[in-house]
């Protein structure tokens, strides 16, 4: 069943990916060439129910992409790669690589899949829409939806436990582990 699942939804998550990866590449690709270093701090202090606010939103927003024929999703798949790889480029020039790894890694292991699982869902539903558009009916809209459902649960349920080790634990490794 788990096998299966993962067959039929295998090309929206590659889509999912590849997209970000493009984001991030674009994001990397327009970091100025010289930053200010800062203060030292990687960032403010971040609120648990705003963060976790801010992340459903997201996923909310890649997994209803459907709705907008998978446009709203491409873009959010987009500009949040974009925006990691920004941030990324940007951290690595000033900050050494395990302290960034520290920063995200906690949070971001759980993160980066709910992002792409949830892509996956706007982008399964849209797949869906188009081939039945085009007189394909390989999949029923109902598996579809089901399917993008199950996607954007598993997304859901990854950034809520995402939020606290972002707040809580990845925010203050580097300073912890230096």
């Amino acid at each position: 069943m788990v096998r299966q699942f993962y067959r039929a939804n295998a090309v929206p998550v590659l889509m999912a990916l590849t997209l970000y990866v493009v984001g991030a590449a674009i994001g990397a690709a327009l970091a100025p060439a010289r930053a200010d270093r800062g203060t030292g701090t990687a960032v403010d202090p971040i609120s648990l129910l705003p963060l976790v606010q801010h992340n459903l939103l997201v996923v909310l927003a890649l997994g209803l992409g459907g709705l907008t024929m998978g446009l709203s999703t491409l873009l959010v798949l987009v500009s949040n790669g974009a925006t990691v790889g920004l941030g990324l480029t940007l951290a690595l020039r000033s900050t050494p690589i395990a302290d960034v790894l520290l920063a995200i890694a906690p949070h971001g292991i759980l993160e980066i899949p709910a992002t792409l699982l949830a892509g996956a869902a706007g982008l399964k539903v849209t797949q869906a829409v188009y081939a039945r558009t085009c007189g394909r009916r390989s999949t029923s809209m109902r598996t579809a939806l089901r399917d993008a459902l199950v996607l954007l649960s598993l997304a859901l349920c990854l950034v809520v436990v995402a939020a606290p080790l972002e707040v809580y634990v990845s925010l203050h490794l580097p300073q912890l582990a230096g």
